[in-house]
């Protein structure tokens, strides 16, 4: 694993796929099993993709790529979220861009309408966090620390706005994708056997809730996570060639499929639906919009190209 290949992109497909998933049903032990690694396999994959940067760099691509789609996903959240409970509107709008995490909020005492998203307010502060701890030659023992450091404080004390903790926390995950790629790891059968059955242990026994600190037996759980993630790259490595193409379309639009899942899973918060409905809309609308935005974003473009040429 030296560089970005479509089994990469196939990984990040069937990450997206099972967080749909475990956002449509309540699952039992099928969703331990999604939420054990789900979440932390694209903090595991960033680090993976880690290039070496200078600060301003890293600082003006995340705002491009990850808090301009927070943006604009949270404001159209809270203008559609607002007509349906217009009372709480300016108190969703405050909490929404001051903390990601969709729990209310003990410094500023006000509910988020942010859902699945504060993830890339997480990644951004991850990415700068890491900035300063890759200049260590201990980077792992600094990430595992205040990782640890990070979901105490948010478990038993209080959690910070603006996702500053959740990018702390995510520190470790992101330590283990940037080794990954860094050492080419690849477990041996005797390692990954021992590495399943800990996985397993942690999906009867554990408790993984990333964005709300709750995480037991840490920090066994990130090994778990890790093994999670690994599986998925093997399984995405055995694809069969009919899925590919969907399965890397998939992969290369996890954001898009992220914000639009984003703004139906909140909208679907306000209203009473049939779960049989609410199931098909969360799943089947969250990939069919993104595909019908790519297509239309297309054939504007093209249009603008055939004008401008003629």
């Amino acid at each position: 694993m030296v560089k970005r290949d479509n089994t990469i992109d196939i990984t990040k497909a069937i990450g997206i796929l099972l967080m749909l998933i475990g956002h449509c049903v309540s699952l039992g032990y099928l969703g331990r099993f999604i939420f054990s690694f789900h979440m932390p396999l694209f903090f595991i994959l960033s680090g993976f993709f880690y290039k070496k940067e200078h600060l301003e760099n890293i600082i003006k691509k995340s705002y491009r790529k990850l808090i301009t789609p927070f943006l604009i996903t949270s404001l159209i959240c809270v203008i559609l979220v607002s007509f349906i409970n217009y009372r709480h509107a300016f108190e969703g709008l405050i909490g929404t861009f001051t903390f990601c995490g969709g729990f209310p909020n003990e410094i500023i005492h006000l509910d988020s309408r942010i859902g699945p998203i504060w993830f890339l307010v997480a990644l951004f502060w991850c990415k700068i966090f890491w900035y300063f701890i890759q200049k260590s030659s201990h980077k792992f023992i600094i990430c595992l620390i205040l990782s640890t450091i990070s979901f105490i404080i948010g478990k038993y004390f209080i959690s910070l706005p603006f996702g500053i903790l959740q990018g702390a926390c995510a520190l470790i995950f992101y330590a283990i994708g940037y080794y990954w790629k860094l050492l080419n790891i690849h477990l041996s059968k005797i390692q990954y056997s021992f590495g399943i059955i800990v996985w397993i242990l942690c999906i009867i026994f554990a408790r993984f809730d990333f964005v709300a600190y709750d995480c037991t037996l840490y920090p066994i759980s990130m090994f778990a996570a890790f093994i999670g993630t690994y599986s998925m790259y093997l399984i995405a490595s055995k694809t069969p060639k009919n899925l590919k193409p969907i399965m890397i379309w998939l992969g290369q639009n996890t954001m898009l499929i992220l914000c639009y899942h984003t703004i139906i899973f909140l909208l679907l918060r306000e209203v009473q639906v049939h779960p049989l409905v609410g199931i098909f809309t969360k799943f089947f609308l969250s990939i069919l919009l993104p595909y019908l935005h790519i297509l239309i974003k297309d054939f504007i473009t093209k249009k603008i190209t055939n004008t401008t040429a003629s």
